[in-house]
């Protein structure tokens, strides 16, 4: 018989395996993440965890108000339980206990468009999209200045550095200290680095395929020309793939535009004609 419950402390090596079996993720990172105190759902065959998934806060900008939710990340089921229905009913009973906490909306990424479908049939919606640029590094040469001294921030620092930047951007997902805490560290943990200016910050990887992929820019304009060029300084790639708004036109060429996330809304969000921003995303 499978059983649903809000994971208890004795159900953390369960998350460990089926996560290290699903994923392929170190143990390392993890269990930092299981560690963090984030929502954790599992359900059980038996005593034994057989699939799980994970709520993070965060928030979403709408006009003149602000919306709490939550990013639903790392939902997996072990091999020999799949087709059997249970990630479902595990969504559902987590969607309920979300409910009775007062969250208004759950977002996430689907890893591949039979997810989207997944999820879709879930109630959940295409929402926020991102364009995707791919930038030859003779043009950010063009745009760049020299970079002053590094500056280095804490993350409820870097939190409201990005909060400022994104809450006048109707749609866009709001993330508090803790997600960027373990975003960074993740996206460090593989071989990301953090730039930081006065006003925001750039998350870029270096690929084996010799090109850079900014994760996210959540910068002021004055600002992009000297956070670039840090981004030189750092790395050596001849081609750097950025990850920017809809509505993003400082490179020549436009790139390609599409749906990267999904939401569930338990109240009406209306966000007009503005394109929704996830930006920070974990996959």
């Amino acid at each position: 018989m499978i059983t649903f419950r809000k994971a208890l402390p004795c159900d953390l090596e369960g998350m460990v395996r089926i996560w290290c079996d699903c994923f392929g993720d170190s143990e390392y990172i993890v269990k930092y993440f299981l560690n963090c105190g984030f929502d954790s759902y599992v359900a059980l065959c038996g005593d034994s965890a057989v699939a799980m998934l994970h709520f993070m806060k965060t928030e979403i900008s709408l006009k003149n108000d602000i919306k709490n939710g939550v990013y639903l990340y790392a939902a997996a089921t072990l091999p020999k339980y799949r087709n059997m229905g249970i990630m479902s009913k595990l969504i559902r009973f987590a969607e309920q206990d979300a409910l009775k906490n007062g969250v208004k909306f759950i977002c996430l990424t689907p890893a591949n468009q039979e997810l989207f479908t997944f999820y879709k049939r879930l109630g959940y919606r295409e929402f926020f999209k991102t364009r995707f640029i791919t930038v030859k590094r003779a043009e950010l040469e063009k745009s760049c200045k020299i970079a002053g001294n590094t500056t280095k921030y804490s993350f409820d620092i870097i939190a409201n550095l990005r909060f400022n930047i994104y809450w006048k951007r109707i749609g866009s997902i709001l993330y508090p200290e803790d997600y960027i805490r373990f975003a960074v560290k993740m996206y460090e943990h593989y071989g990301a680095k953090l730039i930081c200016g006065k006003s925001g910050y750039l998350l870029f990887c270096n690929s084996s395929d010799g090109t850079a992929e900014v994760l996210e820019l959540a910068a002021e304009k004055y600002e992009y020309a000297e956070l670039f060029g840090r981004l030189l300084e750092e790395s050596r790639s001849e081609y750097f793939k950025f990850r920017l708004p809809v509505d993003f036109t400082d490179f020549t060429d436009e790139g390609d535009v599409r749906f990267i996330g999904v939401i569930k809304s338990f109240i009406p969000i209306e966000t007009g004609n503005a394109e929704p921003y996830m930006g920070l995303t974990l996959d």
